[in-house]
């Protein structure tokens, strides 16, 4: 079976990518290739036992988020406030 878009239809030398792909895959690149397979498949395995918040969790969670985030902003914006009128008043 030949490529739709081949690079000998087209009379041009191959590719990088032709090269890499349309060779076999062996020795160090062997082991490479079966020991990614096999943490993608364990990856599969383990999200399908992960525990998903619901809906009512999930927005109590993004709201807890968003008030310590504004609260430290807050927070950090005073201070910082506090400290350069504390610097511009004793370099005056």
């Amino acid at each position: 079976m030949q490529l739709r878009f081949s690079p000998q239809k087209l009379g041009e030398k191959p590719s990088f990518l032709v090269k890499i792909f349309s060779r076999p895959i062996t020795g160090e690149g062997l082991v490479i290739f079966k020991k990614s397979v096999k943490f993608l498949r364990e990856v599969g395995i383990e999200m399908k036992r992960v525990t998903w918040p619901t809906p009512g969790e999930l927005y109590k969670y993004t709201r807890t988020v968003l008030v310590t985030l504004i609260f430290v902003t807050i927070f950090f914006t005073l201070v910082d406030s506090g400290i350069s009128y504390l610097v511009e008043t004793f370099l005056a």
